[in-house]
């Protein structure tokens, strides 16, 4: 019980990589939507949400599409 290789330690590095990518991408969603809420009374609009900007950029692309093709 109790040699550790270096080729032991390196799995556990990504591991823990990945654990921190996905705990620290969950937090920022979280922190996003939080402050998006708190902003209500401070700003006269609110900024977009990501999927609402993803939905107004498929819109105009479709528009432009659209133009392109009745020319």
């Amino acid at each position: 019980m109790g040699s550790t290789y270096p080729g032991d330690i390196v799995p556990l590095l990504l591991v823990v990589t990945v654990w921190y990518l996905i705990l620290t991408s969950v937090v920022s969603v979280v922190q996003f939507y939080v402050e998006r809420y708190y902003a209500r009374g401070a700003i006269r609009s609110l900024p977009p949400t990501p999927l609402q900007k993803l939905r107004t950029g498929l819109t105009d692309l479709r528009a432009r599409i659209r133009r392109e093709a009745a020319v």
